[in-house]
């Protein structure tokens, strides 16, 4: 890779930035986050919900539950586009789109956070997701759900996402999660 010029790595380093990551905080700004809907809204709640799946690494999910449901619904894993290395769960795009995901078919939906890449390096993004149905399959949270109806779905680069993590789920045994049948 080519050295940026001169002037840019001085401009850089007075501000403790690096030319070769990409800068968060400059991409936060445009990103806005709503918080979640803790008090029911439309037949709909949702919390934010962090996950200790190794000690190094915390995962997170936004996890959006219909108030108004009376029977056990289906579950969908949402992963969030941006490359790899943009956005998150809890972004306004994906936001306003897993609350859709809710109501159309009706459903509990977990957007979830995975790591972002060149702070956390290829397949990370892959064993977090699949940490993550494991987590679902274990946790009482979703006891109200159908684990036998669980359906991975991606936006842009994170189909990439929801297809490895099919195929590595259909290679654990899972007790009670049935992933895309």
């Amino acid at each position: 890779m080519d050295r940026p010029p001169l002037r840019l790595r001085l401009f850089l380093r007075n501000r403790h930035l690096s030319p070769h990551k990409p800068h968060r905080r400059l991409f936060n700004l445009t990103d806005y986050k709503p918080s979640p809907l803790t008090k029911p809204h439309k037949n709909l709640k949702s919390s934010d919900v962090v996950v200790v799946a190794n000690p190094s690494c915390n995962l997170r999910f936004r996890l959006y539950i219909p108030t108004a449901a009376t029977t056990k619904l289906p579950i969908i894993v949402f992963f969030h586009g941006g490359g790899f290395v943009f956005m998150s769960a809890t972004s306004k795009p994906y936001d306003d789109f897993c609350q859709l995901l809710t109501w159309v078919p009706p459903a509990v939906v977990i957007s979830f956070n995975y790591n972002l890449a060149l702070e956390h390096q290829y397949p990370c993004q892959y064993d977090d997701s699949l940490d993550i149905l494991k987590f679902i399959e274990d946790s009482s949270l979703f006891e109200g759900a159908n684990l036998g109806q669980c359906f991975l779905v991606g936006d842009c680069a994170s189909e990439n996402i929801a297809h490895h993590v099919a195929i590595r789920a259909s290679g654990h045994e899972f007790w009670e999660l049935n992933v895309g049948d």
